[in-house]
């Protein structure tokens, strides 16, 4: 499974959210990044912001030294985790696992959701990429899979 199966896999499973709930489908935002030594990671998620200047995040990171894929749903500020699995990439198929994390991902959208905030053209795609979300710390020993 590559970076590319995940992030088809993410926009399939986050799609299940538009009839439940089409203003916040309406304000996700799928997004890609990476970094590391080497790109040793390498994310394809989806967020929307939340009330308070915060962002709800479905994050699939994936970690090329052990061929992991972490799934998580998180509140950036402060990290709160509401749902964490990873598995093994060579394996055939995470639609079972980015199921759980979009009814986890579900079962937190508040009642309000704020309009997206665009970042103007004029800014560029390195204002843009450098606001997408962070990868929390990540300990793969207590992440269940």
């Amino acid at each position: 499974m590559s970076l590319d199966d995940i992030a088809l896999a993410v926009k399939a499973a986050t799609n299940a959210i538009e009839p439940l709930n089409r203003i916040a489908f309406s304000a996700l935002r799928l997004y890609r990044s990476g970094g590391g030594e080497g790109q040793s990671w390498r994310t394809a998620g989806a967020y929307l912001r939340i009330p308070k200047d915060n962002r709800l995040v479905l994050e699939a990171l994936f970690l090329k030294r052990g061929d992991t894929c972490v799934v998580r749903v998180y509140e950036e500020s402060p990290i709160q985790f509401f749902f964490a699995r990873k598995f093994d990439i060579r394996g055939n198929s995470c639609e079972e696992i980015m199921a759980l994390a979009v009814d986890a991902l579900v079962q937190r959208l508040p009642a309000r959701i704020p309009t997206p905030r665009q970042v103007p053209a004029s800014l560029g795609l390195d204002v843009e990429q450098a606001l997408l979300p962070i990868p929390p710390p990540v300990n793969l020993s207590q992440i269940p899979g």
